[in-house]
């Protein structure tokens, strides 16, 4: 079932505020400046072709804020929760090494039944063979054995990274990603608040 107003910690409001923010924000500045070019320069700019294929150009860049900013993606963002139901690994190579050439990378791909009946699939990087990811953080949310089918699963509007409640009760920071144990209020890495009341 979808629920759009669950209940986050303060801290973590703010952040999908401020993230909200972000695209908002520049996109009504762009669209501004879009129309304002489209108004005043349009005819004058694009006089050389038809008017069907002036119309055209014009949809296009009133259209181009919302797609440059990703903001249809933020009006069309739902929470949700569902649960692990399958649990794969792909491989794969990563060209984007900072100039060290291409690695190969592990994959792991949760697939999610929601609570609607639709299944997704999460991809997240586990490790690069070429570079052994010894921080905690990595560790515990990149490692396959730290997920199981059954575990619950939330996701919360703004926020990128998704709530997952394992076996143990153990619960995923919706920041930065590492595992806290139950009796945790904030993330032992990141210092943000763990969510405990779920919908």
């Amino acid at each position: 079932m979808y629920t759009n107003r669950p209940v986050l910690p303060e801290d973590i409001r703010k952040i999908v505020t401020r993230s909200v923010a972000k695209r908002v924000i520049p996109c009504i500045i762009l669209e501004f400046i879009m129309l304002w070019y489209v108004i005043f320069f349009g005819e004058m700019s694009f006089r050389m072709v038809g008017i069907e294929v002036r119309i055209l150009i014009y949809i296009v860049l009133i259209l181009l804020p919302f797609i440059i900013t990703g903001v249809p993606l933020k009006l069309i963002d739902r929470s949700w929760k569902g649960e692990i139901v399958a649990i794969n690994v792909d491989m794969g190579l990563d060209r984007s090494v900072y100039g060290r050439g291409v690695r190969e990378v592990s994959y792991l791909v949760l697939k999610i039944k929601r609570d609607d009946g639709k299944v997704i699939e999460h991809t997240m990087s586990v490790f690069s063979h070429s570079t052994a990811m010894k921080s905690n953080r990595a560790r515990s949310e990149f490692a396959e054995d730290d997920y199981a089918v059954g575990d619950k699963v939330y996701h919360y509007y703004g926020i990128k990274r998704l709530l997952i409640i394992h076996k143990d009760k153990s619960r995923e920071c919706v920041i930065c990603g590492s595992n806290n144990p139950e009796k945790n209020d904030r993330c032992f890495y990141c210092g943000h608040s763990i969510i405990k009341k779920t919908f």
